[in-house]
Protein backbone atom coordinates (compact mmCIF):
# COMPACT_ATOMS: atom_id res chain seq x y z
CA UNK A 1 0.00 0.00 0.00
CA UNK A 2 2.62 2.17 0.83
CA UNK A 3 4.55 1.29 -2.52
CA UNK A 4 1.07 2.11 -4.68
CA UNK A 5 1.25 5.86 -2.41
CA UNK A 6 4.77 6.86 -3.76
CA UNK A 7 3.86 5.52 -6.91
CA UNK A 8 0.39 7.89 -7.10
CA UNK A 9 2.77 10.98 -5.66
CA UNK A 10 5.52 10.33 -8.40
CA UNK A 11 3.08 10.13 -11.61
CA UNK A 12 0.94 12.85 -9.73
CA UNK A 13 4.42 14.84 -9.85
CA UNK A 14 5.14 14.54 -12.79
CA UNK A 15 1.94 15.66 -14.32
CA UNK A 16 2.31 18.60 -12.16
CA UNK A 17 5.60 19.20 -13.72
CA UNK A 18 4.63 18.93 -17.28
CA UNK A 19 1.62 21.03 -16.62
CA UNK A 20 3.88 23.63 -15.70
CA UNK A 21 6.16 23.29 -17.83
CA UNK A 22 3.54 23.83 -20.82
CA UNK A 23 2.86 26.62 -19.08
CA UNK A 24 6.17 28.32 -18.94
CA UNK A 25 7.00 28.24 -22.45
CA UNK A 26 8.33 32.27 -22.67
CA UNK A 27 9.23 34.05 -25.70
CA UNK A 28 12.87 33.87 -24.61
CA UNK A 29 12.70 29.87 -24.38
CA UNK A 30 10.46 30.00 -28.13
CA UNK A 31 13.20 31.69 -29.58
CA UNK A 32 16.12 29.81 -27.81
CA UNK A 33 14.20 26.88 -28.74
CA UNK A 34 13.80 28.00 -32.30
CA UNK A 35 17.47 29.06 -32.90
CA UNK A 36 18.88 25.25 -31.60
CA UNK A 37 16.16 23.45 -34.22
CA UNK A 38 15.41 25.44 -37.33
CA UNK A 39 17.35 24.32 -40.53
CA UNK A 40 17.31 27.88 -41.41
CA UNK A 41 19.58 28.75 -38.36
CA UNK A 42 21.49 25.66 -38.49
CA UNK A 43 22.88 25.87 -42.18
CA UNK A 44 23.75 29.14 -41.59
CA UNK A 45 25.96 27.86 -38.97
CA UNK A 46 27.42 25.05 -40.90
CA UNK A 47 28.16 27.75 -44.20
CA UNK A 48 30.39 30.12 -41.37
CA UNK A 49 31.92 27.31 -40.41
CA UNK A 50 32.57 25.88 -43.85
CA UNK A 51 34.06 29.07 -45.00
CA UNK A 52 36.89 28.49 -42.40
CA UNK A 53 37.34 25.58 -44.32
CA UNK A 54 37.38 27.43 -47.39
CA UNK A 55 40.05 29.93 -46.00
CA UNK A 56 42.57 27.03 -44.91
CA UNK A 57 42.81 25.80 -48.37
CA UNK A 58 43.22 28.79 -50.27
CA UNK A 59 46.26 29.75 -47.75
CA UNK A 60 47.45 25.66 -48.26
CA UNK A 61 47.66 26.76 -51.72
CA UNK A 62 50.58 29.72 -50.89
CA UNK A 63 52.26 27.33 -48.52
CA UNK A 64 55.27 25.42 -50.28
CA UNK A 65 54.25 22.63 -51.76
CA UNK A 66 56.33 19.65 -51.41
CA UNK A 67 56.16 16.52 -53.98
CA UNK A 68 57.52 13.21 -53.73
CA UNK A 69 57.64 10.16 -56.00
CA UNK A 70 59.63 6.74 -56.44
CA UNK A 71 59.24 3.75 -57.47
CA UNK A 72 60.40 -0.14 -57.86
CA UNK A 73 60.78 -1.85 -60.61
CA UNK A 74 61.90 -5.95 -60.75
CA UNK A 75 63.09 -7.10 -64.09
CA UNK A 76 62.52 -10.79 -64.63
CA UNK A 77 63.99 -11.08 -67.86
CA UNK A 78 67.34 -8.85 -68.51
CA UNK A 79 68.39 -7.88 -71.83
CA UNK A 80 72.19 -9.81 -72.42
CA UNK A 81 74.60 -8.89 -75.72
CA UNK A 82 77.06 -11.32 -77.28
CA UNK A 83 80.73 -10.11 -77.87
CA UNK A 84 83.39 -12.05 -78.88
CA UNK A 85 87.04 -11.01 -78.17
CA UNK A 86 90.37 -13.11 -78.53
CA UNK A 87 88.35 -15.78 -80.16
CA UNK A 88 85.91 -15.91 -77.36
CA UNK A 89 82.19 -14.98 -76.59
CA UNK A 90 81.32 -13.59 -73.72
CA UNK A 91 77.60 -12.56 -72.73
CA UNK A 92 77.18 -9.39 -70.76
CA UNK A 93 73.95 -8.37 -69.17
CA UNK A 94 72.24 -5.17 -69.86
CA UNK A 95 70.59 -4.05 -66.78
CA UNK A 96 69.84 -4.89 -63.30
CA UNK A 97 67.25 -7.12 -61.75
CA UNK A 98 66.45 -4.21 -59.26
CA UNK A 99 65.30 -0.77 -60.14
CA UNK A 100 64.56 2.38 -57.97
CA UNK A 101 64.14 6.07 -58.62
CA UNK A 102 63.38 8.71 -56.33
CA UNK A 103 62.23 12.39 -56.47
CA UNK A 104 61.45 15.22 -53.95
CA UNK A 105 60.44 18.28 -55.28
CA UNK A 106 59.87 21.92 -53.22
CA UNK A 107 57.84 24.60 -55.31
CA UNK A 108 57.14 28.29 -53.57
CA UNK A 109 54.96 30.92 -54.83
CA UNK A 110 56.77 33.71 -54.54
CA UNK A 111 53.85 36.12 -55.89
CA UNK A 112 50.75 35.25 -57.50
CA UNK A 113 47.99 37.61 -57.82
CA UNK A 114 45.23 35.25 -57.70
CA UNK A 115 45.91 33.54 -54.50
CA UNK A 116 46.62 36.60 -52.51
CA UNK A 117 42.94 37.66 -53.85
CA UNK A 118 41.56 34.45 -53.42
CA UNK A 119 42.78 34.61 -49.84
CA UNK A 120 40.98 37.45 -49.01
CA UNK A 121 38.10 36.92 -50.64
CA UNK A 122 37.91 33.82 -48.53
CA UNK A 123 38.21 35.96 -45.62
CA UNK A 124 35.44 38.19 -46.77
CA UNK A 125 33.18 34.91 -47.96
CA UNK A 126 33.60 34.11 -43.54
CA UNK A 127 32.81 37.99 -42.72
CA UNK A 128 29.78 37.48 -45.38
CA UNK A 129 28.66 34.43 -43.98
CA UNK A 130 28.84 35.84 -39.89
CA UNK A 131 26.65 38.50 -40.71
CA UNK A 132 24.46 36.14 -42.58
CA UNK A 133 23.91 33.96 -39.92
CA UNK A 134 23.24 37.06 -37.73
CA UNK A 135 20.62 38.36 -40.47
CA UNK A 136 19.34 34.23 -40.43
CA UNK A 137 19.06 34.49 -36.47
CA UNK A 138 17.61 37.72 -36.64
CA UNK A 139 15.00 36.60 -39.24
CA UNK A 140 13.91 33.40 -36.95
CA UNK A 141 13.88 35.61 -33.95
CA UNK A 142 11.25 38.24 -35.83
CA UNK A 143 9.05 35.32 -36.95
CA UNK A 144 8.88 33.90 -33.44
CA UNK A 145 8.02 37.00 -31.96
CA UNK A 146 5.26 37.94 -34.84
CA UNK A 147 3.65 34.35 -34.07
CA UNK A 148 4.13 34.52 -30.35
CA UNK A 149 2.93 37.99 -29.92
CA UNK A 150 -0.24 36.54 -32.58
CA UNK A 151 -1.25 34.19 -29.50
CA UNK A 152 -0.84 36.55 -26.74
CA UNK A 153 -3.03 39.28 -29.07
CA UNK A 154 -5.66 36.30 -29.65
CA UNK A 155 -5.87 35.43 -26.20
CA UNK A 156 -6.47 38.70 -24.88
CA UNK A 157 -9.18 39.09 -27.29
CA UNK A 158 -11.20 35.31 -26.39
CA UNK A 159 -10.65 36.52 -22.53
CA UNK A 160 -12.19 39.38 -23.31
CA UNK A 161 -15.13 37.83 -25.52
CA UNK A 162 -15.63 35.41 -22.59
CA UNK A 163 -15.42 38.17 -20.40
CA UNK A 164 -19.03 39.61 -22.50
CA UNK A 165 -20.28 36.28 -22.78
CA UNK A 166 -20.24 35.73 -18.73
CA UNK A 167 -21.73 39.01 -18.66
CA UNK A 168 -24.47 38.57 -20.97
CA UNK A 169 -25.47 35.23 -19.95
CA UNK A 170 -25.93 36.45 -16.73
CA UNK A 171 -28.13 39.94 -17.45
CA UNK A 172 -29.91 36.85 -19.84
CA UNK A 173 -30.47 35.02 -17.18
CA UNK A 174 -32.06 37.83 -14.95
CA UNK A 175 -34.23 39.41 -17.75
CA UNK A 176 -35.79 35.64 -18.47
CA UNK A 177 -36.99 36.23 -14.74
CA UNK A 178 -38.26 39.71 -15.31
CA UNK A 179 -40.30 38.39 -18.19
CA UNK A 180 -41.68 35.50 -16.47
CA UNK A 181 -42.70 37.65 -13.77
CA UNK A 182 -44.04 40.53 -16.52
CA UNK A 183 -41.67 42.92 -15.31
CA UNK A 184 -39.58 42.77 -18.74
CA UNK A 185 -40.71 43.28 -22.27
CA UNK A 186 -39.96 39.47 -24.39
CA UNK A 187 -38.13 41.61 -27.27
CA UNK A 188 -35.37 42.39 -24.59
CA UNK A 189 -34.53 39.14 -23.87
CA UNK A 190 -34.88 38.27 -27.54
CA UNK A 191 -31.72 40.73 -28.03
CA UNK A 192 -29.86 39.14 -25.38
CA UNK A 193 -30.47 35.89 -26.33
CA UNK A 194 -28.87 37.11 -30.26
CA UNK A 195 -26.25 38.66 -28.35
CA UNK A 196 -25.12 35.22 -26.13
CA UNK A 197 -25.26 33.17 -29.76
CA UNK A 198 -23.19 35.57 -31.43
CA UNK A 199 -20.46 35.94 -28.30
CA UNK A 200 -20.70 32.10 -28.37
CA UNK A 201 -20.02 32.38 -32.07
CA UNK A 202 -17.10 34.93 -31.74
CA UNK A 203 -15.95 32.48 -28.83
CA UNK A 204 -15.77 29.24 -30.71
CA UNK A 205 -14.41 31.39 -33.98
CA UNK A 206 -11.32 32.44 -31.28
CA UNK A 207 -10.56 29.44 -30.16
CA UNK A 208 -9.97 28.11 -33.86
CA UNK A 209 -8.00 31.07 -34.04
CA UNK A 210 -6.06 30.45 -31.24
CA UNK A 211 -5.13 26.51 -32.65
CA UNK A 212 -4.21 27.73 -35.46
CA UNK A 213 -2.08 30.38 -34.14
CA UNK A 214 -0.23 28.09 -32.06
CA UNK A 215 0.34 25.54 -34.72
CA UNK A 216 2.16 28.69 -36.81
CA UNK A 217 4.44 28.95 -33.87
CA UNK A 218 5.02 25.32 -33.71
CA UNK A 219 6.30 25.41 -37.15
CA UNK A 220 8.26 28.73 -36.17
CA UNK A 221 9.97 27.27 -33.20
CA UNK A 222 10.38 23.86 -34.80
CA UNK A 223 8.60 22.18 -32.76
CA UNK A 224 6.33 19.10 -32.79
CA UNK A 225 2.53 20.05 -34.09
CA UNK A 226 1.03 17.28 -31.84
CA UNK A 227 2.83 19.06 -28.68
CA UNK A 228 0.79 21.06 -26.50
CA UNK A 229 1.87 24.48 -25.74
CA UNK A 230 0.96 27.32 -23.47
CA UNK A 231 2.08 30.61 -23.27
CA UNK A 232 3.30 31.95 -19.97
CA UNK A 233 1.97 35.21 -18.62
CA UNK A 234 4.26 38.20 -19.77
CA UNK A 235 3.81 41.59 -21.13
CA UNK A 236 5.57 43.38 -24.01
CA UNK A 237 7.11 46.91 -23.75
CA UNK A 238 8.66 48.70 -26.49
CA UNK A 239 12.36 49.22 -26.31
CA UNK A 240 12.75 53.07 -27.23
CA UNK A 241 16.73 52.45 -27.08
CA UNK A 242 16.12 49.49 -30.22
CA UNK A 243 13.78 51.65 -31.86
CA UNK A 244 16.17 54.45 -32.61
CA UNK A 245 19.06 52.33 -33.38
CA UNK A 246 17.09 50.12 -36.24
CA UNK A 247 16.55 53.94 -37.41
CA UNK A 248 19.91 53.97 -39.20
CA UNK A 249 19.79 52.25 -42.19
CA UNK A 250 23.64 51.68 -42.04
CA UNK A 251 23.28 49.49 -38.80
CA UNK A 252 20.96 47.30 -40.27
CA UNK A 253 21.90 43.82 -40.93
CA UNK A 254 20.91 43.55 -44.68
CA UNK A 255 22.22 46.34 -45.72
CA UNK A 256 25.90 45.30 -43.63
CA UNK A 257 25.53 41.80 -45.89
CA UNK A 258 24.81 43.53 -49.04
CA UNK A 259 28.05 45.58 -48.47
CA UNK A 260 30.01 42.44 -47.98
CA UNK A 261 28.17 40.67 -51.52
CA UNK A 262 29.81 43.63 -53.21
CA UNK A 263 33.55 43.55 -52.11
CA UNK A 264 33.22 39.81 -53.14
CA UNK A 265 32.01 40.47 -56.37
CA UNK A 266 34.88 43.52 -56.68
CA UNK A 267 37.71 40.57 -55.03
CA UNK A 268 36.03 38.06 -57.70
CA UNK A 269 36.42 40.66 -60.50
CA UNK A 270 40.51 41.05 -59.50
CA UNK A 271 40.70 37.61 -59.34
CA UNK A 272 39.39 37.09 -63.25
CA UNK A 273 41.46 40.31 -64.25
CA UNK A 274 44.64 38.40 -62.44
CA UNK A 275 44.44 35.05 -64.62
CA UNK A 276 44.43 36.89 -67.75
Amino acid sequence: MKTIRILASLLLGTMVFQSHAQQQLSLSDAIKFALQNKKEAKKAKLDLENSQYQIDEVRGSALPQITASGSLKYNVLIPEMVLEAAGQTQTIKMGQPWNSTAMVSLNQQIFNQSIFTGLKAAKTTKEFYQVNAQLTDEQVIEKVANAYYEIYQEQLKLQTIENNLTSTSKTRKVTEGMVNAGLAKKIDLDRLVVNVNNLEAQRQQSLNSVQIKENALKFAIGKPIEEDITLSNETFEINAALTADNANVENRTEVQLAKKQIELYELNKKSKVADL
